[in-house]
């Protein structure tokens, strides 16, 4: 079993998986499959998910 630090931080490195669409758009998906059915995500996601691709673009604030 994880220790708390260890989920929270395999928490904050995976929150999001990311896929090629095919018009070349990256659709971002909720790694955990029950929130992606809910359509519900932990507060935070998209921003933290926004950082990451502006990271990965090289275009970080």
């Amino acid at each position: 079993m994880l220790s708390e630090a260890a989920f929270r931080r395999q928490r904050q490195v995976e929150p999001l998986r990311g896929r090629l669409s095919g018009d070349g758009c990256i659709e971002l998906v909720a790694a955990d499959k029950s929130q992606a059915d809910a359509g519900t995500a932990p507060r935070g996601l998209l921003a933290r998910a926004r950082h990451r691709l502006a990271a990965l673009s090289g275009r970080s604030r």
